[in-house]
């Protein structure tokens, strides 16, 4: 059965492009290979680049994303359903790291009338009990909280809702690919037509390209959380450099640590283990909390960490949204914006140049 659009991919980046699609009364087709709500996880903030590390590009589309949120809410009619608890407070662990972030500063203020900066005494007044070695922070109290597996299962419902269609446990195994037009999927003893095929999976989308096209330069990254329950979550998110404290879907709380280099194995290995638990300088009192589950995250992410979003230069009927990684629920909404203008011809309001899903081509 042909269908206007086959999505690849079931994770949140998947199903918002999906809802998004069939919002606009387009036929819309899900693949993804494991069942639903694997891939809904996650820490669930919606925030800004808050450290100095991240490429420019990376850090407008950021930018632009986080102001999408609100009018995405209401535009898939979820403003009222998804519980929200506000605030991130990005915390300067050493002189160094006080430096970068009053290097953001100036942006974060300009684009963010709510983020401001806050030192001394003031922080108690924000997240009481913080690290001794915190002196200084960006506090802003407009960034958004979701539960992921809660947005997930409301998108998965609207996609239904909408006339989608949506095939769990299905790998893609290729392409098809016939002349310089994609026209579907290969699965398993079939081939499912589509008028276009976007890509919205994680690491494993480097494996679908035809024959002779470059491979995606795409590769695993992986973060730990610790669940600890018995002692109170914090009121806002706190973020260290390259570590996390926030409160927990489940009224508890987490511990995150910075990305690493992985493979498709979620398991936390001893020594990332360690490193987060560290995160608890944060926030000393949490130190007390008993260890509830330990998980580890998966997601792309491309070495230069940017996106891929965009088609694919001769290849038409392709257009790709994958390698967020740890941006990737901010960065939903608009991806899924990128993908309804590029197959209504309509254009997209920022260069689309850094972050061509082709670039890794010599």
């Amino acid at each position: 059965m042909l269908t206007d659009v086959v999505v690849v991919g079931g994770g949140l980046v998947g199903l918002m492009t999906a809802e998004r699609l069939a919002r606009e009364g387009l036929d819309v087709t899900l693949v993804d290979r494991s069942e639903p709500g694997a891939a809904w996880s996650g820490i669930g903030l919606v925030a800004p680049a808050l450290d100095g590390a991240a490429a420019p590009p990376l850090v407008d589309v950021v930018d632009d994303a986080v102001h999408r949120w609100p009018d995405w809410l209401v535009d898939a009619d979820l403003a009222d359903q998804l519980p929200r608890a506000a605030g991130v407070l990005a915390v300067a662990e050493s002189p160094f790291h006080r430096q970068e972030l009053e290097r953001v500063r100036p942006r974060l203020e300009r684009r963010y009338p709510t983020a401001r900066w806050v030192a001394g005494g003031e922080l108690a007044h924000v997240v009481p009990g913080l690290g001794r070695h915190i002196e200084a922070g960006i506090w802003h109290r407009d960034a958004l909280r979701v539960v992921p597996h809660r947005l997930g299962t409301l998108l998965f419902a609207s996609l239904l809702r909408r006339g989608g269609r949506v095939r769990w446990g299905t790998p893609v195994l290729a392409l098809d690919v016939r002349g310089e037009r994609v026209h579907g999927v290969r699965l398993p003893g079939e081939i499912l037509p589509g008028g276009a095929v976007v890509l919205a999976t994680g690491a494993e989308a480097a494996g679908l390209w035809p024959d002779g096209a470059a491979p995606l330069p795409l590769a695993t990254q992986r973060w730990t959380e610790v669940v600890l329950e018995g002692v109170p979550p914090p009121s806002v998110a706190i973020v260290g450099r390259g570590r996390l404290v926030v409160p927990h879907d489940s009224g508890r709380v987490a511990l995150v640590s910075a990305t690493e280099a992985g493979d498709y194995r979620a398991a936390a290995s001893a020594a990332t283990l360690r490193r987060t638990l560290d995160a608890a300088d944060l926030l000393p009192e949490v130190a007390d909390g008993r260890v509830a589950a330990v998980t580890a995250r998966l997601g792309p992410a491309m070495a230069d960490g940017l996106p891929l979003m965009g088609g694919w230069a001769g290849l038409d009927g392709l257009v790709v949204a994958v390698g967020a990684g740890w941006h990737g629920l901010t960065l939903g909404p608009l991806m899924a914006d990128v993908v309804y203008a590029l197959l209504f011809d309509v254009a997209v309001p920022f260069n689309l140049g850094p972050f061509r899903p082709d670039r890794g081509e010599a």
